[in-house]
């Protein structure tokens, strides 16, 4: 008995010894999980405050988002407003007149022109003033006054869109700069078509003629059209395109029509694109014709070139250029330039303009991939070029170094420029 309740004694202080330490454990483990899930709570309440900062400047920036949209939106407003009235500046001749009154701002012109139609005015007063022909002699009575003089020179920029102003006419024994502007620096042209274009200088003035311009200075034109152009000079510098350049790019330019230049003086040049390439204040400038080309044209006049007429001061560079028609030289002409200095540089072009002097050029420091034949130029021989005989003036193959490929086609028996199909 007294077995039994030792043995049932020692049961009992084990199992309440036991419980004690699972008791102890439990609550060990409760005290860190306790711990733990305080430290976690902590945790996650400080993410939410990092969280409620991120949404509150997340807020801001979408608001500075929206202002900032709101100001692009007005602005874009303010320039659509003002691009309008730019557009209006140039659907009438009034508008275009009215250039000169903003020389150094840019224009667009919105759609074609005609001197001679009553739809191209404002006013019937305007039309009346532009047709009036007292004489019944075919030429208008008042004149075109060229955009831009020498006192007061073009520097904005002109786009044309490819619009036509036909018609346009100057009869001047005063005006020393004419064409559409008359004296344009640091300025742009683009993107132009005149047709029946009719210059007339008669002074006893030196002129600066040209169907654009009469005169440019670290200019740009390009993408310009002139057709059926009569131009007369009786003492001056004339060019289809340009008169008197002084730095300028000029590329893809085309003209065709009659230039006649009176001068006796033998610096006054005339050409197809370009009457003289000049320096500054005596210094070298550098003019650059490319793509540009000379068609159906007859230059008569002292010393004529087909792309240009003399060179100043300046090294010319022609690139990817031709020549149709007629040089009726006093005394010099060049297919391609009659210089006072030599060309710089000639590439892939040709002339087949008659000629009374060279078929290409008197003078030139390089020429390559350049054109001429004896038929065409009435001419025996040339210092500069390569001879193309007459059964293979059709030829592609006869033209090497000529890019058929992004520049030139055969066209007409010819090879034509591939941006001329496309103005």
């Amino acid at each position: 008995m007294r077995k039994f309740f030792r043995t049932t004694l020692a049961f009992g202080i084990c199992s309440l010894v036991i419980f004690s330490f699972v008791y102890a454990e439990e609550n060990e483990t409760n005290n860190t999980t306790n711990t733990a899930a305080t430290d976690l709570q902590t945790q996650r309440n400080e993410i939410q405050n990092q969280m409620n900062e991120a949404n509150e400047q997340l807020e801001g920036v979408q608001n500075d988002i929206s202002e900032n949209l709101q100001q692009v939106q007005k602005l874009d407003e303010k320039i659509s407003n003002s691009q309008q009235e730019l557009d209006e500046l140039n659907k009438k001749i009034e508008d275009l007149e009215n250039m000169s009154k903003g020389l150094n701002k840019s224009y667009r012109l919105m759609n074609d022109l005609d001197f001679k139609s009553k739809d191209s005015y404002r006013t019937e007063e305007k039309y009346n003033y532009y047709n009036l022909d007292a004489n019944n002699d075919g030429t208008p009575d008042n004149s075109w006054t060229p955009i831009g003089n020498i006192n007061a020179k073009f520097t904005g920029n002109f786009d044309g869109q490819k619009h036509t102003i036909n018609n346009l006419c100057i009869t001047t024994s005063a005006t020393d700069y004419v064409g559409l502007f008359g004296v344009m620096i640091n300025a742009n042209i683009k993107n132009i078509r005149l047709e029946n274009l009719n210059l007339n200088c008669k002074g006893n003035i030196t002129y600066h003629i040209g169907g654009i311009v009469g005169y440019i200075e670290n200019a740009t034109i390009s993408n310009i059209v002139i057709n059926n152009a009569s131009i007369y000079c009786k003492n001056g510098y004339v060019g289809g395109i340009v008169g008197v350049s002084e730095n300028a790019n000029i590329t893809k330019t085309r003209f065709s029509g009659k230039i006649t230049n009176d001068a006796d003086y033998y610096v006054y040049g005339s050409g197809g694109i370009v009457g003289e390439a000049s320096g500054i204040s005596g210094s070298y400038g550098v003019t650059n014709i490319e793509q540009s080309c000379v068609d159906n044209t007859i230059i008569t006049g002292d010393r004529t070139g087909g792309v240009i007429g003399t060179i100043g001061y300046s090294n010319v560079n022609i690139n990817n250029c031709y020549t149709i028609g007629s040089l009726n030289a006093k005394r010099y002409s060049g297919g391609i330039s009659y210089p006072e200095r030599r060309v710089n540089k000639i590439t892939n072009s040709y002339s087949f303009m008659k000629s009374t002097v060279y078929p290409i050029c008197s003078s030139a420091g390089s020429v390559s991939n350049v054109y001429w034949n004896k038929t065409k130029s009435g001419l025996a021989s040339s210092g500069y070029g390569t001879e193309i005989t007459d059964d293979k003036l059709e030829d592609q193959s006869s033209y090497v170094g000529f890019d058929f490929s992004n520049i030139w086609v055969m066209k007409d028996g010819v090879p034509r420029l591939q941006w001329e199909e496309s103005f």
